[in-house]
């Protein structure tokens, strides 16, 4: 089993997480979108191994989209939704809610692949901008 472990302040924008083999999230700030750098932890319970913590702080308007392999590994005739078409979807829609996000990946991959043969969720989270800004 696979697990990604994301502890967020939102009063700072600092984060500090860990992967057991999750793929790695989408930040969205002013340069763009991009799977969020961090080392790959084996899954939970397959070997006795430390996890790597990292750290990563976001800026206030700035996003995450966290999601499960389904997404990336969602299947049209043998061919992978994957991480490009992961991007660009996250890239055209940041600019709208975090709940309007993640309702249009899922939308997107279920259009994409039809028939799901594996879980899809997302979470998208999106740090508040600062007062009058």
């Amino acid at each position: 089993m696979t697990a990604f472990l994301l502890v967020l302040d939102t009063a700072s924008g600092r984060a500090t997480y860990s992967s057991a083999g999750h793929p790695p999230p989408v930040v969205c700030d002013a340069d763009g979108c991009r799977p969020l750098a961090m080392s790959f932890g084996v899954p939970l319970g397959s070997f006795d191994r430390d996890y790597v913590d990292a750290h990563v702080t976001l800026a206030p308007g700035h996003g995450l989209v966290l999601y499960t392999d389904g997404v990336i590994e969602a299947r049209r005739s043998g061919e992978l939704f994957g991480e490009g078409r992961l991007l660009a979807t996250v890239a055209r829609l940041c600019d709208g809610g975090p709940q309007e996000l993640a309702e249009g990946l899922r939308a997107a991959v279920i259009a994409f692949a039809g028939r799901l043969n594996d879980d899809l969720e997302v979470l998208a989270l999106r740090l508040a901008p600062k007062a009058g800004g």
